[in-house]
């Protein structure tokens, strides 16, 4: 069964062909981040993207072309040995000379004379000067490092089977952290760092800045999943209350009848019934006779007594009883 995680990729993989030329430039500096690698073949630069995703090559495949008017054939390699022996890897090969431009459009690196010089690690500013070129770098980058998780629906929200909101970018620069969470922050999504071994991870936990997150991104199927778990949640929740509510009440009335019967019983066994007032008399009576009823319920057999009367009733023969225990008549 497809995970959230698939399914959220997924959505962001058919858009990776949308937007303008700054887009595609924002796409290729984030896809060069997770899964770009560069090699010297005589005396210039290859580009190479490598990814098991054949779905995340093919579009850098086509992002390149449609920019650079360059094919780039995708191809597929086998790992050989380790845990993931026999797995396919996709790769496209850049030429030196659009290797040369992919660089510097990309923010990755600048020309200085005749010079290739590096960039430090992080994000080229000018790569995200757009709210759209922004969104791409972020949509690209998550498809090469990010993850995401959800509670499962129909989980109570305390089930520790059921998941928690996580969405998280794990990042090898710390640099580059610190660029997407200020990146994030721009676009209105607050988001946080922690260290796990060598990487840095930039991750959000809070439900709503998900669900902005997911709308940001351009996921309406992600959008919708995550507030029908928030309306079933919300729903737990109250039904939880609800019983809770009911199961005080429960108590109450059973807590109150028992010291009403228990009165009773010791009038019953000093002094009688019959020589108590009428009207105390047939409120005994109901109250022995129905044990489990709540106060509405006795008022309906009671037609002519209000609810302060029968409560005053009520409290008589308690009061009575006390007496009659402590030797009083």
């Amino acid at each position: 069964m497809e995970n959230f995680n698939e399914i959220f990729k997924n959505d962001l993989l058919a858009r990776m062909g949308d937007g303008d030329g700054a887009c595609s430039r924002a796409r290729l500096s984030a896809a060069f981040k997770t899964s770009g690698a560069l090699s010297l073949e005589r005396k210039s630069f290859i580009l190479k993207f490598e990814s098991e995703n054949r779905v995340f090559i093919e579009a850098l495949s086509e992002i390149v072309k449609k920019q650079y008017r360059t094919l780039s054939e995708v191809t597929e390699t086998r790992v050989r040995g380790g845990l993931k022996s026999d797995v396919p890897v996709y790769s496209i090969r850049i030429p030196a000379a659009q290797t040369r431009e992919i660089l510097i459009d990309a923010g990755l690196m600048t020309q200085s004379g005749d010079a290739l010089v590096f960039l430090d690690g992080g994000i080229d500013p000018s790569v995200v000067e757009t709210r759209a070129a922004a969104i791409a770098y972020i949509s690209t980058l998550f498809i090469g490092c990010g993850s995401v998780s959800l509670p499962k629906l129909g989980a109570e929200p305390q089930s520790a089977t059921g998941g928690a909101y996580h969405l998280e970018f794990v990042i090898g620069d710390e640099r580059l952290a610190n660029d997407v969470r200020r990146l994030l922050a721009e676009l209105e999504i607050e988001a946080k760092i922690t260290e796990r071994k060598n990487n840095y991870v930039v991750y959000i936990k809070d439900s709503e800045i998900l669900s902005n997150f997911f709308a940001l991104s351009g996921s309406g199927e992600s959008v919708m999943r995550i507030q029908e778990i928030l309306l079933e949640r919300a729903l737990f929740k109250q039904l939880a209350r609800e019983a809770n509510f009911s199961t005080a009440n429960m108590d109450k009335t059973a807590k109150a009848s028992g010291r009403q019967i228990a009165a009773i019983e010791t009038i019953e066994d000093t002094i009688g019934l019959d020589a108590i007032p009428e009207q105390l008399r047939v409120v005994a009576r109901i109250r022995k006779e129905n044990p489990y009823a709540t106060m509405e319920e006795m008022l309906l057999m009671l037609p002519d007594v209000g609810k302060s009367g029968l409560n005053h009733r009520l409290r008589k023969l308690v009061a009575l009883a006390e007496r009659l225990e402590n030797g009083g008549k």
